[in-house]
This record gives structure tokens, sequence and C-alpha cells, in this order.
């Protein structure tokens, strides 16, 4: 019975495992073709020019033959980015584009990210990858990732 048991335990952490790779895949990916669209973006300086991410990555939160295992401590997430909220994350999106993508990038103030979190027009905006979803708001370059954020109660 212990061997059943342990059993069952070494192919959860290895789905587990084999989930957490495959987002992190997905979310290089993303990203990539996100700097990708940013450089080409017109007026656009790397490390110069600042941007600002809004809402977490809207990547499937369930992915299929993984529900299993979708309420277990670090799996919530469906993303190696699971938000976009600077105060409580030390803010995801610099850190990745820092360390994952080894980008140059001057980020907004965490004043202009509260103050564009509600601007009606970047709420307005289409979420990416949707024509529209990288635009310009009061000189800075707003990447409209999803209108999904992140909700924690403790917050």
């Amino acid at each position: 019975m212990l061997f059943v048991i342990l059993a069952d335990f070494v192919v959860s952490a290895n789905s587990i495992y084999l989930k957490k790779n495959l987002e992190q895949h997905a979310t290089l990916s993303l990203m990539t073709r996100v700097f990708y669209d940013l450089d080409r973006t017109p007026g656009y300086e790397a490390g110069e020019t600042p941007i600002c991410f809004i809402g977490a990555l809207d990547l499937d939160r369930q992915m299929p033959g993984f529900e299993r295992y979708y309420n277990f401590t670090g799996t919530w997430s469906g993303s190696a980015i699971a938000s976009d909220n600077y105060e409580f994350f030390y803010h995801p999106y610099r850190v990745y584009a820092q360390y994952y993508l080894n980008e140059k990038v001057a980020f907004c103030s965490d004043q202009d990210y509260r103050a564009f979190k509600t601007h009606p027009t970047v709420l307005a905006m289409p979420a990416y990858p949707a024509e529209g979803s990288i635009d310009w708001v009061n000189g800075v370059l707003i990447i409209h990732m999803s209108n999904y954020v992140l909700r924690l109660e403790f917050l």
C-alpha cells in the first residue's frame, strides 16, 4: 500500500513539473513576440522609451489534462508571470524582461502604472495580440496584455 501511495506522489510531481515547464515555454514564446512587436513600434527606443504592461498574462489557467493539479500550491497560475501587480509581486514584467529576455527596458513609474490601470483609453484597448493592444498614451507605450487582473483577498 505504501508503494502505491509513493508511486502516486511521483506521478503527481512529474505531472506538475511538466505543467510548469509548458507554462514557462508558453510565457517565453508570448513575451518574445511582445518584445518583437515593441521593437517594430514607431518611436520605441529600447531602454529609453517608458513602457507599461497592463493586465496579467491571459494564458489558459487550466490546461487540459492537468485539472487534478489545479489547486496544488504553486500551480494556480497559467504562466510564469502570475500578475501585473507591481506593489505586491515586485514588478514581475520588469524582472521577466531583465532576467529571462535580457531586454533593456524603461518602465513607467508606479504612480503612472496605477493611473493607467483605470485610464479610459487603456481600458478600451484590446488585449494582446490584437491590433491596437500596443499604443501610446500620454507619452508612455502601453502594452495591454489582458483584462484579467489577479485578485488576492488579503491585499
